[in-house]
């Protein structure tokens, strides 16, 4: 009974995420794109953007497989797919499907929330790990082939470092047992509006923590597997405005593809700063 009523709470949650997709992203554009390349771009569009899901969650199962759990490759597909709808619906549009993916995997095979949390923490790390090497791919192509002015220069850099730092830090804290989070956690404890709200979670967070460990200490193979999947997941992503664009005839070089997914142009969300810069790169463009 509770597996129907899963499946059942999935199919109307999605479903009801689709059309507000629909709704935000303006139907009748979606339509009039998809009839500027035609049939055949958008097949091949949309096959590129399914294979992106797919070897992601190829990277999804081989970490959980690390960690014993021989899951049904459909159900962390589906997983996946509601996990990434609702990701786009947040503001980041990175981050925010995590919870519901490792808690639909969690109920529907009695597993413990904390262990296949940690799977996604790791599959996630892995997934922006990946999405970073193109980033300074197209950061590095852009400052090397365009004169940008000093503020895209400085944005640029700036977020670069940013972002490095901030991955680089998460790497050194799985690699050297460090538990940066549990740390926050405790550290946000000792407001006194937000004890009593941390202090109950402070135990789950730093199982995961411990949980994640696992996976750069005892796991390194299956880690380095499921990061090179990512990478080609990457791969696909950033060759989706040169799937697009090639069906109305116009034709990205490597230098321009890299700058577009430097900026988030692989079909997100940009914010006002982002906004900014992907107008200025564009007119150095000549578009």
């Amino acid at each position: 009974m509770k597996k129907k009523f899963l499946i059942l709470f999935s199919t109307i949650t999605g479903l009801a995420l689709l059309i507000v997709i629909f709704y935000l992203a303006d139907i009748r554009e979606v339509f009039s794109q998809t009839k500027e390349i035609g049939f055949l771009g958008a097949g091949i569009f949309i096959i590129n953007a399914f294979f992106v899901i797919f070897i992601s969650s190829l990277s999804w199962r081989l970490i959980l497989k690390s960690y014993g759990y021989h899951l049904p490759f459909k159900d962390i597909l589906t997983a996946k797919l509601m996990g990434l709808m609702v990701s786009y619906l947040t503001p980041s549009m990175y981050i925010g499907g995590e919870p519901l993916r490792t808690y639909v995997i969690s109920k529907k095979h009695g597993l413990p929330f904390t262990r296949i949390g940690a799977t996604v923490v790791v599959d996630k790390f892995l997934e922006l790990g990946a999405g970073l090497f193109f980033v300074y791919l197209g950061s590095i192509c852009t400052l090397i082939e365009y004169k940008l002015s000093p503020q895209i220069y400085f944005t640029l850099l700036i977020v670069n470092i940013l972002f490095g730092l901030g991955m680089g830090l998460l790497l050194v804290s799985f690699v050297f047992e460090n538990k940066i989070f549990t740390n926050m956690a405790i550290s946000l404890g000792r407001i006194n509006l937000l004890s009593k709200a941390i202090g109950k979670i402070i135990p789950q967070i730093s199982e995961i923590e411990g949980e994640v460990f696992l996976a750069f200490k005892e796991h390194r193979r299956e880690t380095l597997i499921a990061f090179i999947f990512n990478l080609l997941s990457g791969f696909l992503i950033f060759l989706k405005p040169a799937i697009f664009f090639y069906f109305l005839k116009i034709v990205f070089s490597l230098s321009q593809l890299a700058l577009l997914f430097a900026q988030g142009g692989e079909g997100r969300k940009i914010d006002k700063s982002h906004r900014y810069l992907f107008d200025e790169s564009n007119r150095y463009l000549g578009r």
